[in-house]
């Protein structure tokens, strides 16, 4: 089985916007994503890899970022991290060191998901904000001379997962061992809470994905 065409949204990933770079971190959703577009014959796509140098496992991620493009002869761009934290917002810091490496690369794919925007709704409603939703589908940043592209907005984990299983990709893989850490309020989120709220029948992907597609609909 392969991911169906209709969760790579083309109002999001327009036919102006047919060179495209993708985001490829080394986890499911990024490899999913690269693998799923590079199939598209119509689309000229790229990889992008930003090693952060935290933890000995970044340079593991970029080794099979490596093989995975060279596997599927994908065009690569490996930047790396090496202004050292100082302290502050770590998240806020590696944040503008990525975007800085990623200046003038034009359309940017991200593999985020639907269940990445039902956590992120979550964590608003806790912050007074459940109206809003931080992953919008497009993101301009004309200073740096790239925009960032989510079509994959109305895909599921379990989707992007099985589409792993049944391509082959699983060598590939190297999910970010701080994901399991629920001390990070979005780890808690993903883990406990909202199997606690799938458990009552509270269909959150339902109204999340109402108002993704309220969103779609204004491109």
């Amino acid at each position: 089985m392969v991911l169906c065409t209709m969760y790579y949204h083309p109002k999001i990933i327009r036919p102006a916007n047919r060179k495209l770079v993708v985001a490829v971190s080394g986890g499911i959703d990024s490899l999913v994503a690269a693998s799923f577009l590079h199939k598209n014959k119509s689309l000229d796509i790229s990889a992008f890899h930003f090693n952060h140098k935290i933890r000995p496992q970044n340079d593991q991620m970029e080794e099979k970022v490596v093989e995975f493009c060279s596997d599927f002869n994908i065009q690569l761009i490996v930047k790396r991290c090496n202004t050292p934290f100082e302290g502050g917002s770590s998240e806020a810091f590696y944040r503008e060191q990525r975007y800085a490496a990623m200046e003038g690369l034009g359309y940017v794919v991200t593999g985020q998901h639907l269940d990445d925007q039902v956590e992120s709704y979550v964590n608003n409603c806790f912050c007074g904000n459940p109206e809003y939703l931080p992953m919008p589908l497009i993101t301009e940043y004309p200073s740096k001379g790239f925009t960032v592209l989510r079509p994959f907005c109305l895909t599921t984990k379990q989707q992007m997962v099985e589409y792993v299983e049944n391509n082959d990709l699983q060598k590939y893989v190297v999910e970010d061992e701080t994901n399991t850490d629920e001390s990070i309020k979005r780890n808690w989120i993903r883990h406990t809470l909202v199997p606690m709220i799938r458990e009552k029948d509270y269909n959150l992907e339902k109204v999340v994905k109402k108002k993704i597609l309220e969103r779609i609909d204004r491109l």
